[in-house]
């Protein structure tokens, strides 16, 4: 996780609170803790599980420190209380990382997409090919596309039929051994 997207967390939290902290009587106790577990939600569709994390543990101790009775203090003296924070942190943590394992899916899914539409290309173009030249140029043409390789060689069919010949490898033979004193 990088500085920036930690930095982008602590701004998400930070400022929730103190959007809400003027509406805290109007607003319910458990509505706070849902917005705080929607603002994890959309950090981590953004941003992944890092940050995601960060905003739920964050978020979990200004809900107890600035919501829960008593106001500014992390001495909750209520189970109830005790037992909506840590709920609301451990929603907001599984909430967190399924999104960005959806995110994850999302953008491999993506990945996927691009290379069976450049595979659906090539083999299109590939049935037209009429000529060996053409499918040189076509596959060069993918190579290049698909692989972003720069510079590609096709070789013929009968360059592969007989092994290249071996050179004399004379930095690693072992000496026999009536040659060593």
């Amino acid at each position: 996780m990088t500085l920036h997207k930690l930095l982008l967390a602590i701004l998400v939290s930070v400022g929730l609170t103190l959007l809400m902290l003027p509406l805290q009587e109007a607003i319910d106790l458990s509505n706070t803790a849902l917005l705080y577990v929607l603002a994890v939600v959309v950090v981590g569709s953004y941003y992944g599980r890092g940050p995601a994390i960060a905003t739920a543990l964050l978020s979990a101790l200004l809900y107890a420190h600035v919501f829960v009775p008593p106001l500014f203090s992390l001495a909750i003296t209520e189970v109830q209380y005790l037992l909506a924070a840590v709920v609301m942190l451990v929603v907001a943590l599984l909430v967190g990382h399924l999104t960005a394992s959806l995110k994850g899916q999302a953008e491999q899914m993506q990945v996927r997409e691009t290379q069976t539409h450049a595979l659906y290309d090539l083999a299109r173009h590939l049935s037209v090919a009429q000529k060996p030249t053409e499918v040189e140029e076509i596959a060069s043409r993918f190579l290049r596309t698909a692989l972003q390789a720069e510079h590609t060689r096709i070789l013929p069919e009968s360059a592969l039929a007989a092994p290249p010949a071996r050179s004399p490898q004379r930095c690693c033979s072992r000496p026999s051994p009536a040659a060593i004193p």
